[in-house]
């Protein structure tokens, strides 16, 4: 199940701050950096300044999705 859950982003945008990122998915900063020490998240360092891609966001987005889903099903089993 691939969904692209940024589509409705402008397609010039190829990747946001972690301020941006956290409005986007309705978290706060601390979070998204905590994603990213995590590894759950990528980013890319530009100089000092830190950028998550469209892809890296899909790509989070996505994995998020696939474990709700597992979480539903074995819920639903039990």
């Amino acid at each position: 199940m691939r969904n692209n859950y940024l589509s409705h982003l402008p397609p010039d945008r190829v990747a946001f701050n972690v301020e941006e990122t956290a409005e986007l998915l309705g978290l706060c900063r601390g979070t998204i950096h905590k994603l990213i020490s995590s590894g759950a998240l990528s980013s890319q360092r530009i100089g000092r300044a830190r950028r998550i891609t469209r892809h890296a966001l899909n790509a989070y987005l996505n994995e998020n999705a696939r474990q709700e889903i597992a979480r539903m099903t074995l819920t639903r089993a039990n």
